[in-house]
């Protein structure tokens, strides 16, 4: 069968699998299934996943945007999901291995936001650091009181909306520079989604991490062949 090729395939397009096929060019590619925890906010896609990763039907996989069948048989399915209970039962059933990855300590957050997220939302925005300066303080306060996830996702969309602020201030007239701290969070962003109280009871729950910056456990990673 030669080494499997990748081919990218997401929850909001499932059932272009011909599609990738013919663009790599092989039968038995390596399928990426990203977010299926949110397959049912998704419409039809779970539907058409079941059906590409089941053993009995996917020999004969159906492509919506095709309309052909196609063999799926020889290809290998690794799915993506942040929160494995959300999975729908029927597609976790078909899974034939779990493995677990551990998500981003605080710290790590803090400079992947420093070094990666700010930078480039602050280009997206058209902002400059002498215009905005978001505090680390501030980064830690939306890491703990705003997002709740193993990655960087939440992060980078928080630290998106206070540029938006931000942006939006400068076009009322204000263009004095901002300095966002965690005490203005509030006024950014809203009240924080996760109380202090809430945080504290984390600890050693799937996805997220201690508030001394431990590792636990995290992003729950499926293997469906």
């Amino acid at each position: 069968m030669g080494t499997p090729a990748a081919a990218a395939a997401t929850v909001n397009n499932p059932d272009a699998a011909g599609e990738q096929l013919r663009r790599v060019g092989v039968r038995n590619p390596v399928f990426v299934l990203d977010e299926v925890d949110r397959l049912d906010e998704a419409g039809g896609a779970s539907a058409a996943v079941l059906e590409a990763v089941d053993p009995m039907r996917c020999a004969a996989f159906c492509d919506r945007y095709l309309d052909l069948p196609f063999d799926l048989s020889e290809a290998l399915f690794v799915a993506m999901a942040s929160r494995l209970g959300s999975v729908p039962p029927a597609l976790r059933e078909r899974m034939r291995r779990v493995v677990e990855l551990p998500g981003y300590t605080e710290a790590e957050k803090r400079v992947i936001a420093a070094r990666g997220l700010l930078p480039g939302l602050l280009r997206l925005h058209e902002l400059t650091a002498d215009e905005v300066e978001v505090a680390e303080e501030a980064v830690g306060a939306v890491i703990r009181g705003y997002t709740w996830e193993a990655g960087v996702w939440r992060l980078a969309a928080a630290l998106g909306e206070v540029c938006v602020r931000v942006v939006r201030r400068r076009a009322e007239g204000d263009e004095s520079r901002v300095v966002v701290t965690p005490e203005q969070l509030a006024g950014l962003l809203g009240a924080p989604v996760y109380p202090a109280s809430e945080v504290a009871g984390r600890t050693g729950r799937p996805g997220v991490d201690s508030r001394d910056g431990s590792r636990q456990r995290g992003v729950p990673f499926h293997v469906a062949t």
